[in-house]
């Protein structure tokens, strides 16, 4: 306001002479905030240290300039006052320069800005030199260069902002799908944690085969698909005989790899849709449902018997061969839990086991 006179006019006309000491204080004030200006806008901390240094101690100097100014007489204070500006002008265009050679985001737009506002700044010297003409450009020079300097760098804080905005959403968006993602990777965990604890409670660890408790789950299952069809389910039990000496002679390991054979061939031989189940120790159990004569049943049992009692090689290179007495139970009115089947089961084992007759099964009353 003092550069242009209104502010003389309005507001301190009582100042008289003293009135130019506001305009070296304003330009000397203004190159200080300046330098503060470019190193923010510049973010010259970040990308050019180094300069950033050299403006902090610049600016120092701005404010010993600025204390100077009011305490010198007014044409001294004028002369710091050019001295100032024009080295705050070039220091300022230099690092604005390095900047843009360095591809600090918004460098370019910043040294265009600020050359424009130069470029007023000389209109203005060179009509007072009077090598230019005095019109309304060269009179106003700074005053224009300052417009479009504002304006041009509104628009580029404008667009770091927008630019800011954006990388905000997508980060934002990238951690929403990283979440989602972990959290698709963590109920895959639970999922494969829950079949793997499932698999636990319900097989055998040892043969693969439905332990007890699995069998009691599916056998529920199928007993109620079985009395809302109208059909009979039979389970077959099937205790191993010789196993025990193979154990003692051979070890646990031969054993256990004994066992895990039986209940490969078990599962072989057993139809699609059958239960195969390991009630411990050397007892398997075969379920089988849609039974409708005993003659389907019997060619099940003779092949599981022949699956048992094929030769097994041991790691050891040994041949050993296990036997199987086998008894059967067929669901009917009252004897239709599983509790009842493997109680008929085990007690037709023992009788054929007793009889030492492999080949009979006694399927009792149906």
């Amino acid at each position: 306001m003092t550069f242009n006179g209104l502010g003389t006019l309005i507001f301190w006309s009582f100042l008289g002479d003293n009135t130019a000491r506001l305009v070296a204080i304003g330009f000397t004030f203004a190159s200080t905030m300046g330098t503060l200006f470019a190193q923010s806008f510049l973010n010259t901390a970040h990308y050019c240290p180094r300069w950033h240094q050299a403006i902090t101690l610049f600016r120092g100097y701005c404010w010993l300039a600025l204390a100077a100014v009011i305490l010198l007489p007014t044409q001294p204070a004028l002369r710091l006052m050019d001295i100032t500006g024009f080295s705050a002008s070039l220091l300022i265009l230099t690092c604005g320069i390095y900047c843009s050679w360095r591809r600090v985001p918004s460098a370019r737009i910043f040294v265009l800005a600020w050359a424009i506002f130069l470029l007023g700044a000389v209109v203005f010297a060179l009509r007072n030199l009077s090598i230019l003409p005095a019109n309304f450009i060269t009179l106003h020079g700074i005053q224009i260069g300052s417009a479009i300097e504002m304006l041009l760098l509104s628009f580029a804080l404008a667009a770091r902002f927008n630019k800011l905005k954006w990388q905000k959403e997508r980060a934002q968006a990238e951690t929403v799908a990283m979440l989602k993602k972990q959290e698709a990777v963590l109920e895959a965990k639970v999922a494969a944690r829950t079949q793997a604890l499932e698999q636990l409670a319900n097989h055998d660890m040892l043969t693969g085969l439905l332990n007890r408790h699995g069998l009691t789950r599916y056998a529920a299952e199928a007993l109620e698909r079985s009395q809302r069809h109208h059909t009979s389910l039979a389970l077959i039990m099937c205790d191993l005989d010789r196993f025990k000496p193979i154990n003692d002679q051979y070890g646990h390991e031969a054993g256990d790899f004994v066992l895990q054979q039986v209940a490969k061939r078990l599962e072989h031989v057993a139809r699609s849709g059958d239960y195969c189940a390991r009630l411990g120790g050397d007892e398997f159990i075969v379920l089988l449902e849609d039974i409708h004569d005993t003659q389907i049943l019997d060619e099940i049992c003779t092949r599981v018997e022949h699956a048992i009692r094929s030769p097994i090689k041991l790691s050891c290179g040994t041949i050993v061969s296990v036997g199987a007495s086998i008894g059967v139970s067929i669901s009917r009115e009252g004897n239709d839990t599983l509790a009842s089947l493997l109680r008929e089961a085990d007690s037709k084992m023992y009788v054929v086991k007793s009889r030492q007759t492999p080949r009979y099964y006694d399927y009792g009353s149906a």
